[in-house]
């Protein structure tokens, strides 16, 4: 496996919420089930500690909502 892939993977398996460890790769996974983001916070815990995560949340729908 190149070094370029497993940088791909890493990145997928880093928390973007650090307040409920959810991982990158769980929240497109919901985005792209069709859940909104109420649906993600409540399956996750992301988005309803701190807030640090609101950026990234918002970054990552924009990107993978179908």
């Amino acid at each position: 496996m190149s070094d370029k892939i497993q940088d791909i993977d890493f990145e997928m398996d880093e928390a973007v919420c650090i307040c409920s460890g959810t991982t990158k790769r769980r929240i497109i996974e919901l985005i792209i089930e069709g859940h909104d983001l109420d649906n993600v916070s409540r399956k996750t815990g992301a988005y309803s500690g701190c807030g640090a995560c609101e950026y990234d949340l918002e970054v990552l729908f924009k990107i993978h909502r179908a």
